[in-house]
């Protein structure tokens, strides 16, 4: 039997080392992006989560807005009670985490 040669003369051989370090977004054609659109992705959830719990804290609370009202609150007292109490809402949630 006849060993076969192999001609390898145009490989490089790098260190593993180096092989991770190639291995980053810049390297990866289309990876940026692709993190760029899960991250906005989850900013708007985010803020749809947020604007959904917020409606339902304002139509959980109407009969409160409606005696505030009924006592004389103006518009942006309303709005000023229940921003104050969700920013009261998220700095204890967190201290909690």
């Amino acid at each position: 039997m006849e060993k076969m040669h192999h001609d390898f003369s145009g490989y490089t051989v790098r260190p593993l080392k180096d092989l991770m370090s190639m291995y980053s977004s810049t390297n990866i054609p289309g990876l940026q992006s692709f993190i760029n659109a899960m991250i906005l992705l989850a900013v708007t959830i985010g803020l749809l989560v947020i604007f959904l719990t917020m409606y339902t804290t304002v139509i959980e609370r109407t009969r409160d807005i409606g005696v505030l009202k009924s006592l004389g609150a103006n518009h942006w007292f309303v709005i000023r009670a229940l921003l104050s109490e969700s920013a009261a809402l998220c700095v204890l949630g967190v201290a909690a985490a």
